[in-house]
């Protein structure tokens, strides 16, 4: 089956076909009025279908959320239960990691939800050097993903040998998301 995200032609299309035109719809309550908190899982949906599609043959999908902040955490991570919608694909079983130093701590019964799923994100307050050294290595992640990390004003940090090069070494994908085209261009 084709996934639902494949050919959307803006941000808006995408929203309204997931909550419209889709089963997901059902969870989600009334009262959800803030579409922009899908921007991570709608990314990593297209960023699957556009640069690696065997992801989609998977039947279970581990990703790690790198420099995650208290926005890439939206719903206290149960947006990236939608990712299994967007890929045509409901029976995936979708488990995230927030890992970020700056990332404040979750829990389940935190803040209100307008979501009625129970899967939260887990987390982790760490630099993702130090999250893969301790915990990381031996989940079995599938994909990294780095939401507007700044490598053009943190390159240090994000470039020191025991952070994002010892993650790179594992040939595991990585997808990085930028404000806009001249931001990518910078951190290329």
């Amino acid at each position: 089956m084709k996934p639902l995200i494949e050919d959307v032609e803006s941000f808006s299309h995408a929203v309204n076909r997931l909550l419209v035109k889709s089963p997901a719809a059902q969870m989600v309550s009334s009262e959800f009025d803030n579409a922009l908190v899908l921007c991570p899982v709608i990314g990593i949906a297209w960023w699957i279908c556009r640069f690696k599609r065997e992801l989609l043959d998977a039947k279970s999908l581990r990703i790690a959320i790198l420099g995650a902040e208290s926005l890439d955490a939206g719903e206290n991570g149960r947006v990236y239960q939608f990712l299994p919608w967007l890929l045509s694909k409901p029976e995936l079983q979708v488990e995230v990691c927030l890992v970020g130093p700056n990332l404040k701590n979750q829990s389940k019964s935190s803040g209100k939800s307008n979501l009625e799923i129970d899967q939260i994100a887990s987390s982790c307050i760490a630099t993702c050097g130090d999250w893969w050294s301790t915990k990381g290595k031996n989940i079995g992640i599938d994909l990294f993903v780095a939401f507007n990390p700044g490598l053009e004003s943190h390159w240090e940090e994000w470039l020191d040998d025991k952070e994002l090069p010892t993650l790179m070494r594992n040939d595991i994908p990585l997808a990085i998301f930028s404000y806009d085209f001249a931001e990518a261009e910078r951190d290329r």
